[in-house]
């Protein structure tokens, strides 16, 4: 686990918070997700609530530990950081943070906050950028009250979210919620992994540099994978009784190989109504870390 510092939290931004004052503090968006890959859509999001609200940077904050992806096993949290610094190139208006790889334990949005008021020491205002679907959920996110007072919500519309439900749970809000116009664009990181998956490219979709890494990325695990499976599929021995003992061992109760993401846990539905309430409050911010805001997951 590397140490957390205000250039791997803050990147470029860093310097520029340092800087700032009190009296006019830094405009800073935070946009997270799984960018699993990072795709056209996040990047134009992040631009549009750059330029609407006058913010100075948008950091892209990737979640270590994705409760949520149940559906497919996240790509290591160190590739999805690569994609972003590839996106993102030399835009000095976008930064990548770490902020939620270098720290241990699940990612919530409000200790993800209280980190960047630590550094930022009371030099930058906050601006979370969300898609619509999570004004549904702001109130039972971890410490909503507390996050309430430490950002402005700037909400985005996405394809299959009602506009109208959108604007009437900014109603009565305790947060401060804003919206960003811009076009629907219905661009998912899911959709992106299922044509690389049928051996389709996903350039246009993305930047090229993303999609050259994640199709190279994608193919190399997929014969790993291939080469996994082959050889679990090789008796290690031909002795009888040396079957039987690996038959009665593959009865028994799965174990975790390690690959899951923290916090998935498929093999029994009693684990998953037994979830710890913090856990249900994780589930319920789906739409900051994983709803891949540019579209969806």
């Amino acid at each position: 686990m590397s140490e957390l510092t205000a250039q791997s939290i803050l990147g470029s931004f860093a310097d520029s918070i340092a800087h700032a004052s009190g009296e006019k503090p830094w405009r800073l968006g935070i946009l997270g997700g799984t960018f699993d890959p990072v795709h056209f859509g996040h990047l134009l999001l992040a631009q549009s609530a750059l330029e609407q609200f006058g913010l100075d940077g948008v950091l892209l904050v990737p979640t270590a530990y994705p409760f949520y992806k149940q559906a497919h096993l996240v790509s290591d949290v160190e590739e999805r950081f690569h994609m972003l610094k590839l996106a993102i190139g030399d835009d000095q208006r976008f930064q990548a943070s770490r902020v939620e790889i270098d720290r241990e334990g699940p990612s919530f949005t409000v200790d993800t906050l209280d980190i960047l008021s630590l550094v930022c020491a009371e030099k930058a205002r906050f601006f979370l950028i969300v898609g619509a679907d999570a004004l549904l959920d702001l109130s039972s996110w971890k410490g909503a009250v507390a996050l309430a007072k430490q950002v402005t919500v700037l909400y985005a519309d996405r394809p299959g979210t009602s506009a109208d439900l959108a604007r009437q749970a900014t109603i009565n809000s305790e947060f401060d919620i804003r919206a960003i116009e811009q076009p629907l664009i219905e661009i998912s990181s899911s959709a992106l992994r299922a044509r690389v998956a049928k051996g389709l490219s996903i350039r246009y979709y993305t930047p090229l540099a993303v999609a050259d890494f994640f199709q190279r990325s994608y193919r190399e695990h997929a014969l790993v994978s291939q080469q996994v499976d082959h050889r679990e599929l090789e008796p290690t021995s031909s002795h009888p009784t040396d079957n039987h003992a690996k038959h009665e061992t593959n009865t028994a109760e799965p174990e975790h190989n390690g690959t899951h993401q923290v916090g998935l846990d498929h093999a029994s539905t009693s684990h998953n109504e037994e979830l710890s309430n913090e856990n249900k409050q994780q589930a319920a911010e789906t739409n900051h870390h994983a709803a891949d805001l540019g579209g969806q997951a």
